[in-house]
């Protein structure tokens, strides 16, 4: 895959998506938006309730650590797919990358649909918060390619 930069990219700061590029695509171009998903340790963590949706509610003090995935959001296509370089990671509705989107889509109905791709450094299921911080890659990733920012 050629990769050409569409400009200057942004330095990501603070888990903000700063990379967009440009690679061929079956149609032309197509311009894929790329952010980092850096493990978390919990030093804390104190369930202190269940919302009524079944979730409990928590308070939690965690540091983000170097070790980080890459999540990267094409916008366009029929439906929403996933792509992962691990293959133990599912990448069906169960992921939370896709439900991020979906949930993300309930509330903005007019968001693209599109292509998520994921490069996984952090060890799926080893408690580092790879999945959890994936899926707030996958909303930022959203929430700067929409023309309408839930903010």
């Amino acid at each position: 895959m050629v990769e050409r930069p569409l400009g200057p990219a942004p330095v990501p700061s603070e888990g903000k998506p700063g990379v967009a590029s440009r690679r061929p695509g079956g149609q032309g171009w197509v311009v894929e938006l790329r952010t980092s998903a850096p493990a978390k340790l919990n030093l804390s963590l104190a369930v202190t309730g269940r919302r009524t949706v079944g979730f409990h509610e928590l308070l939690s003090g965690v540091v983000p650590l170097e070790l980080a995935d890459e999540v990267a959001y094409a916008p366009g296509g029929r439906r929403e797919e996933l792509a992962c370089d691990e293959p133990t990671v599912p990448v069906d509705g169960s992921n939370l990358v896709l439900r991020a989107a979906a949930a993300y889509r309930r509330r903005s109905p007019a968001s693209p649909i599109g292509r998520w791709s994921l490069r996984k450094r952090v060890p799926h299921g080893a408690g580092l918060g790879g999945g959890s911080s994936d899926a707030a890659a996958a909303l930022r990733l959203l929430e700067s390619a929409s023309a309408a920012p839930l903010g």
